[in-house]
């Protein structure tokens, strides 16, 4: 269907929907989808909208981690044809809200409320009110009757907070492509200042194990290196691995600290948001 304008026809359908589009981001924040708890949101909330609220050719509702528990969701739509095929990732989990962290929200943070044109609540910014951004962005277009030339494709998937891209992203990716279907472009509405990030800093995981020799407490001097002459030392003496750890710690943060003074991209300068015009940094 060809509309005149649809830009405009597009923000005002979205204006008209806004209090419905609140009142779902509110329902989505509802759920306390933690990582390793997505299940609930996914099966309860997810899934049902695609398939009751949105139109698809296929909805997908798989899981990869051993305990078959934590279910990812794609949503595919087959275009009309002539156009650039175009997916939207997503992850459903939010970070946990510790005892500690709990006494500084002034709101709680499982029931969304609205002040002064923002929205509290966790997981608002990361990622569930960006979800909500593609979802019904989407919506806009097929209640108004667009064709899209393309193929649409969605993912929302489990386990970005910590990293477990095996279970959530690149497992919701391959199956697609599996399927034979490829796409042009990604979009992830992950919270930006309104802007377009093309690219993001990357990150990388390592662990260090150090180990010691204990020896008992009433001779705690014998841990200390280098000893004093005459004390006993070589196989009678035990290693404090806290002390080694402390002086490896150190030299991570001083290679940190080089890595972040001497490295610069293009667009995001040390690393972080993408570089603006009045960034001097």
């Amino acid at each position: 269907m060809y509309l005149d304008n649809p830009k405009s026809k597009l923000l005002e359908w979205i204006k008209v929907k806004r209090d419905e589009i609140i009142d779902f981001v509110k329902d989505f924040i509802a759920y306390d989808s933690v990582t390793g708890s997505e299940k609930r949101v996914q099966e309860e909330f997810v899934a049902p909208f695609l398939s009751n609220q949105m139109e698809w050719d296929e909805i997908d509702i798989f899981a990869v981690d051993p305990e078959q528990d934590r279910p990812n969701v794609n949503a595919f739509k087959e275009g009309k044809g002539g156009g650039r095929h175009l997916l939207f990732n997503g992850h459903v989990d939010v970070v946990p809200v510790s005892e500690d962290a709990r006494k500084l929200w002034t709101r709680d943070p499982w029931k969304a409320t609205v002040e002064d044109g923002k929205l509290y609540g966790r997981g608002s910014n990361d990622m569930k009110g960006g979800m909500a951004s593609m979802l019904w962005a989407t919506k806009a277009v097929s209640e108004l009757g667009i064709d899209l030339k393309g193929d649409l494709a969605m993912e929302f998937v489990v386990g970005e907070e910590l990293m477990q891209h095996q279970l959530g992203t690149t497992a919701a990716t391959k199956r697609l492509l599996e399927k034979g279907r490829s796409f042009d472009l990604c979009i992830d509405p992950e919270p930006t200042y309104n802007e377009i990030h093309h690219i993001s800093a990357g990150t990388f995981t390592f662990e260090v194990s150090v180990t010691g020799k204990a020896v008992h407490t009433s001779m705690r001097n014998l841990v200390l290196y280098p000893q004093r002459n005459g004390v006993p030392h070589g196989s009678e003496v035990g290693v404090d691995a806290v002390s080694k750890l402390n002086a490896i710690l150190a030299l991570y943060e001083r290679l940190e600290r080089e890595w972040v003074h001497r490295w610069r991209h293009e667009s995001l300068g040390s690393g972080g948001y993408p570089m603006h015009e009045d960034y001097q940094g």
